[in-house]
């Protein structure tokens, strides 16, 4: 499975947004390098750094949806959260076996292009000149 890079189109239209998006895949394609290479300590490392940045993220996004009366903020906040269950059920099995260290990929790079395509783009208009992403 391709990793997922960043492209303009994926912007959101909120710079914060679009730069932690950068930020997830820079840590996703790290991660997927350490786990050819590195330890099972670097792989749990880079979960956990994902894991904590991802809620970070989320959180942030939601109070932008929230501020902005996103309609699909339930939905949308209930994948944020299937998708960290997703990520500390990886975490909790390590990355010792090889079928979980192409889960690892395979669910991230889904949340990478899956999640900002198919869910955070929808928020766009809704975002996009509101005063609360401006500032």
């Amino acid at each position: 499975m391709p990793l997922p890079q960043w492209i303009e189109t994926l912007s959101v239209g909120v710079p914060l947004m679009d730069l932690q998006h950068r930020t997830m895949i820079d840590m996703l394609n790290r991660l997927a390098g350490s786990l050819d290479t590195g330890t099972e300590a670097m792989i749990e490392r880079g979960l956990d750094d994902l894991i904590e940045y991802a809620r970070f993220h989320f959180e942030a996004e939601e109070r932008l949806m929230l501020a902005c009366d996103y309609p699909d903020f339930t939905s949308h906040q209930a994948e944020h959260r299937q998708l960290m269950d997703d990520i500390l059920a990886l975490r909790q099995r390590g990355g010792k076996a090889p079928q979980t260290r192409a889960d690892i990929i395979a669910i991230l790079t889904k949340w990478a292009m899956r999640h900002i395509i198919g869910k955070d783009l929808a928020y766009r208009p809704y975002v996009v000149g509101h005063p609360f992403a401006e500032g």
